[in-house]
């Protein structure tokens, strides 16, 4: 039995935080791997607690929240492409090849259109094998059609808008 209530937890937090922080915490505890809690809980605990400080906020991350998340970087690049009106990407879509092989899960996806946004931290720099099975996915991914856009942690500095107009020409050619 769990010694903490996460979802309640989480809308404790409404009341100091911002919708992206709170955006990030749920993202965090619904994460792929080992997640503590589901959207549903979290949604029980905003619906059971009517008057609690912050609760507007924790609807509006609510609803921008994402179960299977891999990362906080990932959320936030997300969020930014949600933010400047494009459609809200899936999240870890898994892409099979022809044998039914998991040939890679695609951090952020349109599916429709076959864009790929992958988030690519400082450990695709610093390790070798890393960069290579990268290199092949998504040779692999291209080959099957996919346009891959990949995002740093520099482009989120200082160039979120270029980020943006990548994605929505990718999308829709403009």
């Amino acid at each position: 039995m769990p010694i903490l209530d996460w979802p309640y937890c989480w809308l404790q937090l409404a009341s100091e935080s911002g919708v992206d922080e709170l955006v990030e915490v749920a993202d965090s505890m619904m994460r792929r791997k080992n997640p503590l809690t589901t959207k549903n809980a979290l949604a029980d605990a905003v619906a059971s607690r009517p008057r609690m400080a912050g609760l507007a906020r924790a609807r509006t991350a609510l609803s921008l929240s994402r179960e299977g998340t891999d990362s906080i970087p990932e959320t936030d690049l997300r969020l930014l492409l949600v933010r400047a009106g494009l459609p809200t990407p899936v999240v870890n879509l898994t892409i099979v090849d022809s044998t039914g092989r998991i040939v890679y899960i695609l951090d952020l996806a349109y599916e429709e259109w076959k864009v790929a946004v992958e988030y690519d931290g400082a450990y695709h720099v610093g390790d070798r094998t890393q960069m290579y099975n990268d290199a092949s996915r998504r040779r692999v991914l291209e080959d099957l059609g996919w346009r891959i856009i990949t995002v740093t942690s520099a482009d989120m500095i200082h160039d979120p808008d270029g980020v943006v107009t990548s994605v929505r020409r990718a999308i829709f050619g403009r």
